[in-house]
C-alpha cells in the first residue's frame, strides 16, 4: 500500500522543489565495503553547530550546499551518516582533508571515522 505524498509535497514538486523525508535520510552501507574502509562515518554530538558541519561536509567532501545540508539534517537526525563510497586510497586522502578543515572550523567535538557505528 503507497502512501499519498501530502498537498505541500505535491505543491513544491510540481514547481521543482525536492524534498526528501527524513527516512530517505536514513543512512545505509554496504557492510564488505565498511570493512574495507570505503567510507567515512560522521556521528552526531551535542557542540557541533548545524551550519558548521554543512560548510565542512561541503569543504571536506566537495558537496553542493544543498546537498550537504541534507547530509547534516540526516546525520542530526539518525546520530550519523556515511558518506562514499570511496577508493580506499580516496578515503584516506579524504579523511584526512576532513581533518584539517575540521580544525579549521573549529569542529573539536566533530566525530568521524572509517569504522561503522556501533
Amino acid at each position: 500500500m503507497t502512501t499519498a505524498k501530502p498537498w505541500w509535497r505535491r505543491a513544491l514538486e510540481r514547481v521543482g522543489v525536492g524534498v526528501r523525508t527524513l527516512e530517505e535520510l536514513r543512512p545505509t552501507f554496504d557492510a564488505e565495503l565498511a570493512a574495507a574502509g570505503r567510507y567515512i562515518f560522521v556521528h552526531d554530538d551535542s557542540v557541533s553547530r548545524m551550519d558548521q558541519v554543512t560548510k565542512w561536509l561541503e569543504q571536506s567532501f566537495g558537496l553542493e550546499q544543498r546537498d550537504a545540508a541534507m547530509k547534516m539534517v540526516g546525520i542530526h537526525h539518525h546520530g550519523w551518516g556515511v558518506l562514499g563510497p570511496f577508493t580506499p586510497e580516496e578515503a584516506v586522502r579524504l579523511a584526512e582533508r576532513a581533518r584539517r578543515c575540521a580544525a579549521e572550523l573549529g569542529l573539536e567535538q566533530l566525530r568521524f571515522s572509517r569504522e561503522p557505528p556501533s
